[in-house]
């Protein structure tokens, strides 16, 4: 059997765990993004320099699209790598709702790392009884 490792706070483990998918994530999609998005600024940096009138006012617009839609893709991961943030704000907003309990006497622990078998969000544990729980964010179970 092996032993617990807690953690400081709650929704660490997921956190982590996000922000090594995103990083995996944006590594992997640079490339590719960059090759969707360089010819329209290369194009509108061309127009913006060298031509006049409405084609530069349009070749500014093209730059801004062009921007905008490299910043979109880079601060939007998929939502299955999402979805571990969400699950970090779920675990945090249930520690919150747990913390009074620790006045009325009650033990309560956040994300438990159990080696091998997973991770426990919170074990609450109070005269009697004891209690274990999976935060889960806008789920319909």
């Amino acid at each position: 059997m092996g032993s617990w490792k807690r953690s400081s706070r709650a929704g660490r483990y997921a956190a982590q765990h996000y922000r090594r998918l995103r990083r995996r994530w944006r590594r992997r999609v640079l490339g590719p993004l960059l090759l969707i998005v360089s010819p329209f600024l290369v194009a509108a940096i061309a127009l913006s320099a060298f031509l006049d009138g409405w084609l530069r006012w349009n070749g500014g617009v093209v730059l801004g699209a062009g921007l905008a839609l490299f910043v979109i893709a880079w601060r939007t991961p998929p939502q299955h790598i999402e979805s571990w943030n969400s699950g970090a704000e779920g675990e945090r907003s249930t520690e919150r709702v747990l913390r009074p309990l620790v006045r009325c006497g009650w033990h309560v622990l956040h994300d438990l790392d159990w080696p091998g078998a997973g991770n426990v969000d919170h074990m609450v544990v109070g005269p009697g009884e004891s209690s274990c729980s999976t935060a889960r964010r806008g789920a319909a179970w």
